[in-house]
């Protein structure tokens, strides 16, 4: 117990004393008697800033996706979804979708993320081999986040009753604009100047892939 308080004397915090045994030191076995007097403060950032999350953004993102014509016109900057990209938000984007869709077809869900994370890689690579600078995180976030013109869209048809057995004239209206205006989003976000001549190139399969998200509503 001498020795232990001994010792205890000697170093004070994580830096040692003069006094430090020299048989402790030859041996190099000094660090077992190091101590660290400065515990670290826990951080106490709201959970949102833990978790990256910024409603502002996310709100932000939102409306450029809904109003992609009104963009230039109205002062949003288009290039923030394209250079800020986030993963919360096309998350609740495609879960919303989701759960529209899982209206007495809950096997969809799996494929509807699936087709979220799969689809996102092959306008990524597609975008790449064009020759856009474009990561795969750009890609699934404006992907995910297209979905929600699609989500309104199916949110309409079921109030309006025109996709219950069978479509009827609004419901074959409704089912091209959702497809249209989700695939134009997505389209000229994720083009870029310096391919917007390849435009048509990365349009058509934007467009295929949103055809397939519609499918798994309709369950056609």
């Amino acid at each position: 117990m001498l020795a232990i308080e001994t010792y205890s004397e000697i170093y004070t915090g994580d830096r040692k004393n003069a006094d430090t045994p020299q048989w402790l030191e030859k041996l190099k076995l000094d660090w077992l008697l190091e101590t660290d007097n400065e515990h670290e403060k826990f951080d106490n950032r709201p959970l949102l800033e833990e978790l990256d999350i910024d409603p502002s953004e996310i709100w932000y993102k939102i409306r450029c996706i809904l109003l992609p014509v009104f963009i230039s016109k109205w002062g949003y900057q288009k290039h923030v979804l394209r250079d800020n990209p986030d993963f919360w938000g096309p998350l609740m984007s495609v879960t919303i979708f989701s759960a529209i869709s899982v209206w007495g077809q809950s096997h969809v869900v799996g494929w509807i993320y699936t087709f979220w994370f799969s689809g996102s890689a092959l306008i990524f690579g597609l975008g790449r081999v064009l020759g856009g600078d474009i990561t795969y995180s750009q890609s699934l976030s404006i992907i995910g986040y297209s979905l929600l013109p699609l989500s309104t869209v199916c949110l309409t048809m079921m109030i309006t009753g025109s996709c219950s057995g069978g479509f009827n004239f609004l419901g074959y209206v409704l089912w091209i604009f959702g497809i249209v205006w989700s695939s134009y989003s997505a389209a000229s976000l994720l083009v870029a100047d310096e391919f917007l001549d390849k435009k048509p190139l990365i349009t058509y399969p934007i467009i295929l892939l949103y055809i397939y998200f519609m499918h798994f509503f309709t369950g056609v």
